[in-house]
């Protein structure tokens, strides 16, 4: 089980991001509020600062609702 447990672990995954943004595909970055290691405060500053062709745009762009099939709201940054 220690094994699997060290293959679970954060990686730097916003260098894949730049090449399909700047292709116009679209990504969702998915942090849920409870969660410790990806938290959705530090998604959001990351995103934040990912430079890429749409950066200015999507920095200033509105937070947007997001509903689910279950009762618990949420936002899109």
């Amino acid at each position: 089980m220690a094994e699997f447990c060290d293959l679970d672990w954060s990686r730097d995954c916003l260098w894949h991001l730049r090449p399909l943004l700047e292709a116009g595909i679209p990504v969702l970055n998915y942090a849920g509020d409870a969660d410790y290691i990806c938290n959705w405060a530090g998604n959001k500053a990351a995103l934040l600062q990912l430079e890429w062709n749409g950066q200015a745009a999507f920095r200033y762009s509105p937070c947007c609702a997001c509903a689910t099939a279950i009762p618990y709201p949420g936002t899109i940054i």
